[in-house]
C-alpha cells in the first residue's frame, strides 16, 4: 500500500488527527493516568517510591495495551476502508459507463437477481417488463440518492404499461421520500440499491483490481488536497491580506487610546502574520500563472 494512501486511511482512523495532536492526546492522558494511580497509591501508604514505581508500572502497561489494539483496530479499519474504495469505485464504473453497456450490465443484473430467461425480459419505456413488474435502472452517480422526481416517471411509465409492482435498481440509494413513494405506488416495490447491486456486479468486470482501488483512493486524497487548496485561496487571497493588516494597524494602535492589555499587541501580531501569508501566497500564485 502506498505511504500517502496508509496516511489517508490512518487519518480517518484517528478522526482527522495528526501525529502532532495524537501524541499530545497520549502524552497527556498518560500524565493524567499516572497523576491519579501516584495519588491512589500514596493515599493507601503505599510510601512515594513504591507508589510511583507502581503507577509508572500500571501507566506504561496500559500504553503498552492500547497501541497493541489501535494496530488490531487499524488493520481491521484499513482493509473495511480499501473494501469500501472498491466497492465505491465499482459502482461509479457502472454509472459512467457509456448507455449502451450500462443498459446491457443492468438488464443481466435484472436476469440474474429475477432468475429468468432472456426472452422473459422485454424493452418498454426506458427500462424492462416482467409478467406485471416494472424494471428500471436508475443511472444515479452514487453521491446522489434517487429522489421524488425520478420515482414519480417510473410510476407514469408503469400506469401507462398497466405495471402492478415494480423492480427498481440504483447505484446511489434511495432517499426518504423516493421509497416511500415507490413502496406506496406500488402492490409490491423490490429495490435493489448498494449492497445487493455490489453482490450481483462482484463477478463482472466492473469488479476493479487491487492497483484500481488504490487509485481510486488516491482520487479521494487528491479532491480533498484541491478542496483545502480553495479555502486557503478564499481565506487568504490578497483582499483578505489586506483586512487582516487594517486589524492589525488597529490592534496595535488601540492601547494608545485606552488601557494597555497584552491580548491586543498578541492579537496584532497573528493578525500581522495572517496578512504577510495571505499577500506572500498571493504573490507566489501571480508568478507560477
Amino acid at each position: 500500500m502506498d505511504i500517502q494512501i496508509k496516511r489517508y486511511i490512518k487519518k480517518e482512523f484517528y478522526k482527522g488527527k495528526g501525529l502532532p495532536a495524537r501524541l499530545l492526546d497520549s502524552v497527556f492522558l498518560k500524565i493524567m493516568i499516572f497523576l491519579g494511580l501516584f495519588i491512589l497509591f500514596f493515599a493507601m501508604r503505599t510510601g512515594v517510591l513504591r507508589a510511583i514505581v507502581l503507577a509508572a508500572t500500571i501507566t506504561t502497561s496500559s500504553g503498552i495495551l492500547k497501541f497493541v489494539f489501535n494496530k488490531t483496530r487499524f488493520m481491521s479499519f484499513s482493509k473495511k476502508r480499501i473494501e469500501q474504495a472498491r466497492n465505491d469505485c465499482m459502482l461509479e464504473r457502472l454509472v459512467l459507463l457509456d448507455s449502451k453497456h450500462r443498459k446491457e450490465l443492468s438488464r443481466r443484473v435484472m436476469l440474474n437477481y429475477l432468475e429468468i430467461g432472456q426472452s422473459e425480459l422485454k424493452p418498454a419505456k426506458g427500462g424492462y417488463v416482467y409478467k406485471k413488474t416494472f424494471c428500471y435502472f436508475f443511472g444515479n452517480h452514487p453521491k446522489y440518492p434517487v429522489n421524488v422526481e425520478q420515482i414519480a416517471y417510473v410510476c407514469r411509465n408503469m400506469r401507462s404499461l398497466d405495471m402492478e409492482s415494480s423492480l427498481l435498481i440504483s447505484a446511489s440509494g434511495f432517499d426518504k421520500d423516493a421509497r416511500a413513494m415507490a413502496v406506496r405506488r406500488s402492490v409490491s416495490s423490490e429495490i435493489i440499491e448498494e449492497e445487493k447491486l455490489i453482490n450481483l456486479l462482484g463477478k463482472t468486470m466492473l469488479c476493479p483490481t487491487e492497483e484500481e482501488t488504490y487509485e481510486y483512493l488516491a482520487g479521494e486524497i487528491e479532491e480533498q488536497r484541491i478542496t483545502k487548496e480553495k479555502l486557503k485561496d478564499a481565506f487568504f487571497d490578497a483582499d483578505k491580506g489586506k483586512a487582516f493588516a487594517l486589524v492589525a494597524l488597529v490592534l496595535a494602535i488601540w492601547p494608545l487610546f485606552g488601557k494597555f492589555n497584552i491580548a491586543y499587541p498578541i492579537a496584532a501580531a497573528i493578525c500581522a502574520a495572517l496578512a504577510v501569508y495571505g499577500f506572500l501566497r498571493s504573490y507566489k500564485k501571480k508568478n507560477i500563472s
